[in-house]
């Protein structure tokens, strides 16, 4: 029986997470296993029926080509395999309600937490900006007053998506005017 190993699938590793994977590899006296160009947080066994990957890596790893070599009285094998380490998904803090203050500034901090890469915001914010920061996005702005506009509203909801490379997070948070 000639020598093979499992088939993984990409691995996208949380970046400062234990990461733990076993390979299944089976052959004919398999007498030598090895993982080229595994990343230096990283580091591999060969148990006599799988391949053990284990790591924490603390700094992010960008589609990392690995390839795990088996060989058996058959001749020799390899499978590879793309490691990512990506930063744990944004989450964005869920709020009861926003209350914006007509006439006067507004600055509501929404808090994401994971260091979003790219913050948007969509929905009826008349008078405001949203500026983005390492932690979240703040709303700021004057909206006008009552005196100075008459809307049509006086509630409603705003959409707030948060990304970076380890995925995605989607709100929807209603505001009203105080």
């Amino acid at each position: 029986m000639a020598v093979t190993i499992e088939q993984i699938d990409q691995q996208q590793i949380l970046i400062n997470t234990e990461f733990e994977l076993d390979i299944n590899i089976s052959g004919n006296n398999i007498t030598k296993v090895i993982v080229e160009n595994l990343p230096i947080d990283f580091n591999y066994k060969w148990t006599g029926t799988q391949c053990q990957i284990r790591g924490k890596s603390t700094r992010m790893i960008s589609s990392t080509l690995i390839i795990v070599k088996a060989t058996d009285d058959d001749g020799t094998i390899e499978q590879s395999l793309i490691f990512s380490v990506v930063p744990a998904a944004p989450v964005i803090s869920q709020f009861d309600k926003v209350v914006f203050v007509r006439g006067e500034i507004n600055n509501i901090k929404i808090p994401i937490a994971n260091s979003p890469s790219k913050v948007s915001v969509r929905g009826p914010l008349i008078g405001l900006r949203s500026d983005p920061t390492q932690d979240g996005v703040l709303l700021t702005g004057r909206i006008p007053s009552e005196s100075e506009a008459n809307f049509t509203i006086d509630h409603g909801t705003f959409q707030v998506v948060a990304t970076n490379a380890g995925g995605k997070d989607e709100a929807e948070i209603e505001w009203e005017f105080a």
